[in-house]
C-alpha cells in the first residue's frame, strides 16, 4: 500500500479510477509495456516549441478558405474586390511580422519614405525592404552580440519591453516577432545600414534560426539608412509545395494594405516593382468594389489617429460576404475580425441610420449591408492573440483615445442612402413577417382556433365559397349576431368580434400591421395570404370565407370602423373590394317610432326621423314614442331575430366605382390632409345610404364617412366663443341647472347627471375625464378653471394624468362662472333639443375668450387645433383696448403660477418658453446649479427621466438630487467637465446650457376653430381669435339689451294693466260681485283689457288677484314698482352695448380679485409654500387688477355706482336692468 496515498482519482470512461490508470496514459503505458520514463518527458528549447507547435504563436498549419478583399486588375484599373482564397494562417503570418516590422519603422523614424517588397514564387524567395534608421549596429552591452543578431535570431528580444519608457504605438509587443519568421524559415537573411556608426550589418540563418552563419560588418563614408529581410519560407511545415497564386495575392494585399496605413504620411510602397496606386487610405477605400464609388456614397471622417469611412454593399458584395464586412488595421496590423475601434464606426453607423441597439432586425441590417472602414493609431494596443486579427482595447478607451468628428453622423445620414437601405430592409424583413402571421396549415382551415370567434361551420371545407363571416363591433353586437344565427343557422355564417376601432393601415410601418392582433386574426379566419392576387379564381377559391359582414353601431363612429375595413382591404387586396361580391354591410334602425294604432315604424337615420315628425299631427305625434338604439346592444335578442329573419332586406353589398380607390386613398392617407380639407367643406347630398341594397363605394365614403369626419372634428375642436367643446358645453349646462354653487358633487355622479339631462351618448369614462380635465388647476393647466376640484385631480408632476378615480372625486362651480357667463345672456341661448328634450346651448356667451384665457389641443379628421392659456387681466386689458377704439397689443401666452419667462424668438417669431436655472456663487457655481422651474408644459416626473437619461450618458450631467413637491420643482444638478464649461458660457454642438438641459421649450400654436356660425376657420393668431371674440361679444351685448328691453316693456305693461284694473274695482267703477263671468269680460273688454288667449274667459290674470292686492296700499306698491321698472328702461335705453361690457369686465375684475387672496379658488399656492419669486409675480398680479378696476371706474356708464377701488373689494350696483332680470 506504500505511495497509494499519493495517486490522484478521478472519473473516465471506464469508471473511477485513479489519474495514470487506463484513459489517462500513454497507449504503450495501458499496454503494460515498459517504458522509459525520461522518453516520455522531454524538455524543448524555444526554437522547438516553435517547430513542434505553431499554432500557438502563428495560428494553424492547416489551410483555411477564407472570404478577403483582394486587389485585382479590371482591365486596366486597379480595384479590391472579394474574393475566396485558401490559405494557411501561419505562413499570413511570417509574411505579414516583416512586412508590419516594415510599416512600424515609420513610427520609430518618420523619415522613412519607403518600402518595397519583392515576391519570387520560383525561387520560394520573399524579400522586404525599408528606408530609414533601422536597429543600430553595435554590440549590445549585456549580451555581448550585434544588436540585429540578437533582435532577429533571438526569441524573446526586441525594443516593445519599455512599456514605462513612454508611448509606443508599433505593432510590436512580445518579442516574438520577426523570429518566428526565421524559425518558419529554411533561410533567413538580415541586411542593414547604419550611418550613424558607418557599418553595415549582413547575417543569414539556416536550418529554422538554428544554424547561422558569423554576422559581416562592414565600414563606409556615404551610407543610406535601410533595413532588407529576405527569407525562404519552409514551406513543407505549412503543408505547401511552393508558393502558389493565393499566397502570392495574399502578400500583394497586404502590401496594399501597408500602403494605405502609410499613404497620408506619404510613404512610397511597391510590390515586385510596381507602386501602389493610390495616396490615401480614403483613396484605398474607394477602390473598394467592382465599379468606382462616388464621393457621396463613400462617407469618411477622420479624428484625432483615427481615419474611418463607411459605404453601402452593392448586391453582389453582399452576398459572400457573410460576417466580413469592415477592412480595419490598427498600428498597420490587419484586423480581420474588427475590434472596439471598428465598434467605435459602427456604433456612429447605426445612430446615424436610426437603429437603436434593443433593435437586433435593424442592427443585423446595418451590419450586413455596410462595408466599414477603420485605421487606428494606439499606444500600446491589445488583441485577442498573437494572431492579432481582432482589437481588444477596452471601447471606452478606444473612444477617448480615438476621436471621432461630429459630422460624420449627419453625412452617414444625409448621403449614403443607409437610412433609405435600412428603412427598405426593414420594410422587407417586416413583409415577411407579416406573411408568417398569416399561414395557416390544413388543419388550422378547417378547424382554426381563433379567440372569441364562432367559426361558420362549412368555412375552410368545400362549401368555403358559401360562407360569409359578420365582424360585429363589440362582443354585445356578437351577442345580438348569434341571435340571429338562431334563426339563419351557422352553416355559412361565422361571428368575429372587433374590440374598438381598427388600425389605419395605408401609413402604418409593415411591422406595425404583423404585430396587431385583430388584424392578424381577420386574415387568418377568411384564410387570407399577403401579396396574393384574389383576382385569380384559384386564388379566390382558397379563402375560408367568401364574404365579409360589417355589423356596427348606426352612428358615425360605426360607420367609420367600415371605412378602416374597407381601408384594409383595399391597402392590401384591392380586387376584393373590386369584385363587387366580398364586402357588405348588416344596417339596424338607429330609431323606432311607436304607436299604439300605427305600429313600430324603423328609421335608419336621424334626418328620415325629424322629415317624419313633421307629417304627424300635434294628437298622433304627441301619442308616438322614439326609442333610440345608439348601439347595437339596445337591440333584444327578439329584435335581433327578426333582423335576421329579413336579412335581405337588412344588408347591402358595396359596388366599385372608378373614383373610388383614389377617394379611399385620401381619405385615409397621412399626407393628403389639405385634400380632406377641401372635401370637409364639401356640399353633402345628405343622402343616406343604409336602407339601400347597393351601395357605392363612393356614395358611402362622401357621406357617412365625410358625416363621421365633420363630427369628429366638431367633438374634438372648440368655439371661438365659449371656447368649449361639446361635451365641455354640456358639463357647464348640467352642472348650472344643477345650481351646483354651494354644495359639491361627485364626479361619477355628475357624469351621469350630464348624461341623463343632455343626450350625451358616449360613454361616462370620457364624460368623467374632461370635468377632471376642467377643474385641473396646477401650473400648466387651466389659468381660470369653471370647476372647482375636491379632491386629488392631478399635479404637474405627471400633467394631471396622476389624478384619483371619479368616484373618490367632488367638483362644483367655480364662483366666477356667472361672472364670465353672467345671468342676463340666459335670454339670449339658443338650446338645442335632442328628443323633444331642451339641452345645452349652441354655444354660451363668455364675457372674455376663454379658449385664449384656458387654451385648448384637439385633433380631427383634417384639422388640429393648439391655444396656448393667456393671462385674464391681459385679455380683459386688450378688450378695454378696442372698446376704446384702439387695436389688440400683442398676446404672450401665460401660465397661472408659472415663474419661468416667456419671450419671443427674434427670427422666428415663435414665443420660448424657460424654465429657471440658479447658479450658486463661489466655487460650488462652477459645476453645480439649481433648477427651480420648468417650462411650461413640462412636467416634472418626465424631466426627472430626462435627467436620468443624461446621468447615463455622462456627457453633460454627472448626477442630480430631487427635491420636488406636487407643486414646486426642485432639482440640484452637478455637471461634468464638459457640462461645467457649458455652465461657463461655452455652447457644445452648437446648444447652450439651457438648450442641452431641456429648460427651453417652444410654445406651439395653430389656431383652427369654429367661429360663431360653426365654420372651422383658421386664425392668424391670439390677437384675431380676440378680436374676432369681441365683435361676435357686442353683437351678443346688442341682442341682450333688446332682449331685456323687451322682457322689461312686457313687465311694464303687465305692471300698468293691474294698476288700472285694481284702481277701477278699488273706486267701485268696476263690479265683480253677483255677476256672470261672461258680463264682466264683456265689461274688461270693453275697458281695453288685453284678453289672454282671445276668448272672453281669457283675464283670469286679472280676475284670480287676490283681495289684499286691491287694497290701496297694494296699489302704492305696484305703483312703485311701475316707476322702479320705467327707470330701468330709461337707464337701459340710454346705456349703450360698451357701456353694458364695461360693468361686467369690472364685477369679473372684482370677483377675481376676490378669489386670488390667499386660501380663496384662485389663490396659486398656500402663502407658506411660495417662493419670493413668486409673491413677488401675485403682487403684481393684483396691482394690475386694481389698475384695470381704476381705468373701468372712470368710465363707468351713469347709473352704476362707483366702486372707490378700496381694499375691501364692495361690488358697484349693478346696471337697472340685471336688478330687475
Amino acid at each position: 500500500m506504500l505511495g497509494l496515498h499519493r495517486l490522484r482519482w478521478g472519473f473516465s470512461h471506464h469508471g473511477f479510477r485513479p489519474f495514470g490508470s487506463r484513459g489517462y496514459t500513454s497507449t504503450a503505458y495501458r499496454r503494460n509495456v515498459s517504458v522509459d520514463p525520461s522518453s516520455m518527458y522531454r524538455k524543448l528549447s524555444p526554437v522547438e516549441h516553435v517547430l513542434l507547435r505553431p499554432e500557438v504563436y502563428l495560428g494553424t498549419v492547416q489551410p483555411v478558405t477564407r472570404m478577403m478583399w483582394f486587389p485585382k486588375k479590371v482591365g486596366h484599373n486597379w480595384r479590391v474586390l472579394p474574393s475566396e482564397v485558401k490559405l494557411v494562417p501561419a505562413f499570413a503570418k511570417i509574411f505579414d511580422e516583416i512586412i508590419v516590422n516594415a510599416a512600424d519603422n515609420y513610427q520609430r523614424d518618420p523619415s522613412t519614405s519607403r518600402i518595397d517588397v519583392n515576391v519570387d514564387p520560383e525561387l520560394n524567395l520573399i524579400k522586404v525592404s525599408n528606408d530609414g534608421r533601422g536597429p543600430p549596429v553595435t554590440v549590445h552591452r549585456h549580451e555581448q552580440v550585434y544588436i540585429p543578431e540578437m533582435i532577429f535570431g533571438t526569441l524573446l528580444t526586441g525594443s516593445n519591453f519599455g512599456d514605462s519608457l513612454g508611448e509606443r504605438t508599433t505593432a510590436g509587443r512580445h518579442g516574438y516577432g520577426a523570429k518566428l519568421t526565421n524559425i518558419m524559415s529554411t533561410e533567413f537573411t538580415v541586411h542593414t545600414s547604419d550611418p550613424t556608426r558607418r557599418k553595415t550589418f549582413s547575417q543569414s540563418f539556416y536550418n529554422n534560426m538554428r544554424d547561422r552563419n558569423s554576422p559581416v560588418i562592414e565600414e563606409g563614408l556615404a551610407l543610406q539608412n535601410s533595413t532588407t529581410i529576405e527569407f525562404r519560407p519552409d514551406l513543407v511545415r505549412f503543408g505547401m509545395q511552393r508558393l502558389d497564386n493565393d499566397a502570392v495575392e495574399f502578400m500583394r494585399k497586404r502590401t496594399w494594405d501597408i500602403a494605405a496605413c502609410l499613404a497620408d504620411e506619404g510613404v512610397q510602397v511597391t510590390f515586385n516593382g510596381d507602386r501602389i496606386p493610390f495616396t490615401s487610405f480614403r483613396d484605398y477605400a474607394a477602390l473598394h468594389g467592382r465599379e468606382p464609388v462616388s464621393d457621396s456614397s463613400l462617407i469618411f471622417g477622420s479624428g484625432r489617429r483615427f481615419q474611418y469611412g463607411m459605404r453601402i454593399l452593392s448586391e453582389d458584395e453582399r452576398s459572400p460576404l457573410v460576417g466580413v464586412q469592415q477592412v480595419s488595421f490598427v498600428n498597420s496590423v490587419a484586423t480581420y475580425r474588427g475590434g472596439s475601434h471598428v465598434q467605435l464606426v459602427l456604433e456612429r453607423v447605426l445612430k446615424a441610420a436610426g437603429a437603436t441597439p434593443e433593435d437586433r432586425v435593424s442592427n443585423a441590417i446595418v451590419r450586413s449591408n455596410v462595408l466599414l472602414f477603420a485605421k487606428a493609431t494606439l499606444d500600446k494596443p491589445s488583441f485577442e492573440s498573437q494572431s492579432k486579427e481582432m482589437l481588444t482595447t477596452k471601447l471606452d478607451e478606444a473612444r477617448n483615445n480615438l476621436k471621432m468628428a461630429a459630422r460624420f453622423i449627419p453625412d452617414v445620414t444625409k448621403s449614403s442612402g443607409l437610412v433609405e437601405l435600412l428603412a427598405r430592409a426593414v420594410e422587407s424583413n417586416s413583409w415577411k413577417n407579416l406573411q408568417a402571421t398569416a399561414r395557416t396549415n390544413k388543419k388550422d382551415r378547417k378547424h382554426l382556433l381563433v379567440p372569441k370567434l364562432e367559426d361558420a361551420l362549412k368555412a375552410g371545407k368545400n362549401e368555403g365559397d358559401q360562407c360569409t363571416l359578420i365582424v360585429t363591433e363589440g362582443d354585445s353586437a356578437k351577442a345580438l349576431a348569434m341571435a340571429g344565427l338562431a334563426v339563419i343557422g351557422r352553416d355559412i355564417y361565422g361571428v368575429y368580434p372587433l374590440r374598438g376601432k381598427m388600425l389605419n393601415v395605408r401609413d402604418q410601418a409593415t411591422k406595425t400591421v404583423a404585430k396587431n392582433e385583430e388584424l392578424t386574426n381577420i386574415v387568418r379566419v377568411l384564410g387570407l395570404r399577403y401579396g396574393v392576387d384574389y383576382s385569380k379564381p384559384h386564388e379566390r377559391a382558397t379563402l375560408r370565407y367568401r364574404k365579409i359582414m360589417l355589423m356596427t353601431d348606426q352612428d358615425h363612429d360605426g360607420h367609420h370602423i367600415k371605412a378602416l375595413m374597407m381601408n384594409f382591404f383595399h391597402h392590401f387586396w384591392p380586387e376584393l373590394l373590386q369584385s363587387n361580391s366580398f364586402f357588405e354591410t348588416f344596417s339596424t334602425p338607429i330609431v323606432k317610432a311607436i304607436h299604439p294604432k300605427l305600429g313600430v315604424t324603423p328609421f335608419y337615420d336621424l334626418k328620415a326621423v325629424e322629415e317624419y315628425k313633421q307629417t304627424l299631427d300635434p294628437a298622433t305625434l304627441e301619442g308616438t314614442t322614439f326609442k333610440y338604439y345608439k348601439g347595437l346592444g339596445t337591440s333584444t335578442r327578439e329584435e335581433g331575430q327578426e333582423y335576421f329573419r329579413d336579412i335581405d332586406n337588412h344588408r347591402s353589398s358595396f359596388k366599385w366605382t372608378e373614383g373610388a380607390s383614389d377617394l379611399i386613398d385620401m381619405v385615409f392617407r397621412r399626407d393628403r390632409t389639405q385634400e380632406r380639407k377641401d372635401w370637409f367643406y364639401r356640399e353633402n347630398p345628405g343622402t343616406k345610404l343604409f336602407n339601400n341594397r347597393i351601395v357605392e363605394y363612393e356614395d358611402f365614403l362622401n357621406n357617412e364617412v365625410l358625416e363621421f369626419s365633420r363630427a369628429n372634428v366638431i367633438r374634438s375642436i372648440p368655439n371661438i366663443v365659449d371656447g368649449m367643446k361639446p361635451s365641455q358645453r354640456k358639463i357647464m349646462f348640467a352642472c348650472m341647472k344643477k345650481n351646483l354653487y354651494q354644495k359639491e358633487m361627485k364626479v361619477a355622479q355628475l357624469s351621469g347627471y350630464v348624461s341623463e339631462t343632455t343626450a350625451y351618448h358616449h360613454g361616462e369614462s370620457s364624460i368623467q375625464n374632461t370635468i377632471t380635465k376642467m377643474a385641473q388647476a396646477f401650473v400648466g393647466a387651466n389659468n381660470l378653471p369653471l370647476l372647482l376640484p375636491g379632491g386629488q385631480f392631478g399635479t404637474r408632476l405627471q400633467g394631471g394624468d396622476d389624478h384619483a378615480s371619479a368616484r373618490y372625486l367632488f367638483t362644483k362651480l367655480s364662483p366666477l362662472v356667472r361672472k364670465i357667463f353672467v345671468p342676463e345672456d340666459d335670454l339670449i341661448l339658443r338650446h338645442k333639443e335632442d328628443d323633444g328634450q331642451s339641452v345645452e346651448p349652441e354655444t354660451f356667451y363668455p364675457i372674455v375668450p376663454m379658449i385664449l384665457i384656458n387654451g385648448t389641443q384637439g385633433i380631427g379628421s383634417g384639422f388640429s387645433t393648439i391655444v396656448p392659456g393667456h393671462d385674464v387681466v391681459d385679455i380683459i386689458d386688450n378688450i378695454l383696448n378696442i372698446l376704446d377704439g384702439g387695436r389688440c397689443q400683442q398676446l404672450k401666452p401665460y401660465g397661472r403660477g408659472f415663474t419661468g419667462t416667456i419671450s419671443q424668438d427674434g427670427e422666428t417669431g415663435d414665443w420660448i418658453s424657460e424654465g429657471i436655472m440658479e447658479i450658486p456663487t463661489g466655487n460650488r457655481g462652477k459645476n453645480h446649479a439649481k433648477i427651480t422651474e420648468l417650462p411650461l408644459g413640462m412636467w416634472t416626473e418626465n424631466y426627472r427621466s430626462h435627467l436620468l437619461d443624461m446621468e447615463a450618458k455622462g456627457d453633460v450631467v454627472k448626477r442630480f438630487r430631487e427635491k420636488f413637491t406636487d407643486s414646486t420643482v426642485m432639482f440640484d444638478v452637478y455637471f461634468t467637465k464638459t457640462g461645467a464649461e457649458m455652465l461657463a458660457g461655452k455652447r457644445r454642438k452648437g446648444k447652450d446650457i439651457m438648450t442641452a438641459l431641456n429648460l427651453r421649450k417652444k410654445v406651439s400654436s395653430v389656431y383652427y376653430l369654429f367661429d360663431e356660425h360653426a365654420n372651422i376657420r383658421r386664425f392668424n393668431g391670439a390677437e384675431h381669435v380676440l378680436e374676432e371674440f369681441v365683435d361676435v361679444r357686442m353683437d351678443k351685448y346688442a341682442a341682450r339689451k333688446a332682449a331685456a328691453l323687451a322682457k322689461l316693456q312686457e313687465d311694464l305693461a303687465s305692471l300698468e294693466t293691474k294698476m288700472r284694473f285694481s284702481k277701477l274695482v278699488n273706486s267701485g267703477k268696476l263690479k265683480l260681485f253677483n255677476r256672470p263671468l261672461e258680463e264682466i269680460a264683456a265689461e274688461l273688454n270693453s275697458l281695453n283689457f288685453n284678453a289672454v288667449g282671445g276668448n272672453l274667459l281669457g283675464y283670469s290674470y286679472l280676475l284670480n288677484t287676490s283681495f289684499s292686492q286691491l287694497t290701496a296700499e297694494a296699489i302704492d306698491v305696484l305703483s312703485k314698482k311701475y316707476n322702479k321698472v320705467a327707470d330701468d328702461v330709461k337707464q337701459l335705453e340710454e346705456a349703450s352695448p360698451s357701456d353694458l361690457y364695461r360693468e361686467d369686465l369690472k364685477e369679473l375684475l372684482k370677483a377675481i380679485r376676490e378669489e386670488s387672496r390667499p386660501g380663496k379658488s384662485m389663490a396659486v399656492v398656500d402663502r407658506a409654500h411660495q417662493s419670493e419669486l413668486r409673491q413677488d409675480r401675485e403682487e403684481e398680479y393684483m396691482g394690475r387688477i386694481e389698475q384695470l378696476i381704476r381705468r373701468l371706474n372712470r368710465t363707468s356708464t351713469p347709473g352704476s355706482k362707483v366702486d372707490e377701488g378700496d381694499s375691501s373689494g364692495e361690488q358697484a350696483t349693478k346696471l337697472a336692468m340685471g336688478g330687475s332680470l
